[in-house]
């Protein structure tokens, strides 16, 4: 008798448990999306009644699927941003002149303008082509970018710490 009290209690415990997890997924709206969609499919495909999942199993199976998910969108992380045509110019310029400053490069950015390809250079901004090639015939309907002026010494930055890990490897 006294272990009929404890698995008893044992399983009071498991269902009661069992319950926060249940209304924990229940208000996560994800959670509760694919849940209600896997039982809908269930329904579609005429599944006999005796053999549907219940709710809280297809709650249960939708954690499980996230946080697969979840484990091989971690293990893929993001894909770095590649540089744009000007961050590769301003790479190319650090690989020549590894101490070069941001009034070096500001003045070498305003020699290049109108001359390649970069387009227009202003107080506030610099406007470069996209996908320069260096043939006029091709180049004569590329995209332009606008870049603030302020984000060079950013840029300059990354370029050494780009041009710096070249060197180290």
């Amino acid at each position: 008798m006294n272990q009929l009290a404890e698995w008893n209690n044992r399983n009071r415990a498991f269902w009661i448990e069992e319950r926060k997890r249940f209304e924990k997924r229940l208000a996560d709206p994800a959670l509760y999306e694919v849940a209600f969609a896997d039982l809908a499919s269930e329904e579609a495909r005429e599944v006999e009644l005796d053999s549907r999942m219940t709710l809280e199993q297809a709650l249960a199976d939708a954690e499980r699927t996230r946080a697969l998910f979840s484990h091989y969108f971690g293990r893929k992380g993001g894909q770095a941003k590649q540089p744009d045509d000007l961050q590769k110019w301003i790479i190319a310029q650090v690989r020549k002149n590894p101490r070069l400053q941001l009034r070096d490069l500001e003045r070498l950015i305003e020699a290049e303008a109108g001359h390649g390809f970069i387009v227009e250079v202003t107080d506030t901004t610099i406007t470069f082509m996209v996908g320069w090639t260096g043939d006029p015939d091709v180049d004569q309907n590329k995209p332009l970018r606008d870049v603030p002026r302020t984000a060079l010494k950013h840029r300059l930055t990354r370029a050494r710490k780009f041009a710096n890990r070249e060197l180290n490897s």
